[in-house]
């Protein structure tokens, strides 16, 4: 756990979010979309250059080269966190970092329009199912 730790505050991206002087932690995010709602937690939101940057972290066990298969995996998180901020905020959100604890690793989406395209069309037609 404390190598988790290290690992976490040694890390590029923790190191702006500071540099930025103000950061957010476990922020709740919650959004009604068609009659329901979305929730759910940033682990870290700051806000550099005019936009905002949304921070996850994961403690999973990571394969030496993992950057495809964990872009594949948690891009359409990644796009529903900056959904939801974005929509809360009515700011701009520039990047979206996952940060990997266990290695360390930085895995950073920036096409955070596209990103919020396919977010929006995975909430609606998951919300059809219900």
């Amino acid at each position: 756990m404390v190598k988790l730790v290290r690992n976490g505050l040694d890390s590029a991206v923790i190191k702006r979010a500071v540099a930025a002087n103000h950061y957010y932690r476990e922020v709740f995010v919650s959004f009604p979309y068609n009659g329901t709602s979305i929730d759910g937690f940033v682990d870290l939101l700051f806000e550099e250059d005019g936009g905002l940057v949304i921070v996850d972290y994961k403690t999973d066990a990571i394969d030496e080269d993992p950057s495809e298969s964990k872009r594949e995996q948690y891009s359409l998180q990644a796009g529903i966190y900056a959904l939801a901020v974005s929509r809360i905020t009515s700011k701009a959100v520039k990047e979206v970092v996952l940060l990997f604890l266990s290695k360390p690793l930085e895995l950073s989406f920036k096409d955070i329009p596209s990103l919020m395209v396919k977010a929006e069309v995975a909430v609606k037609k998951n919300l059809k199912g219900l």
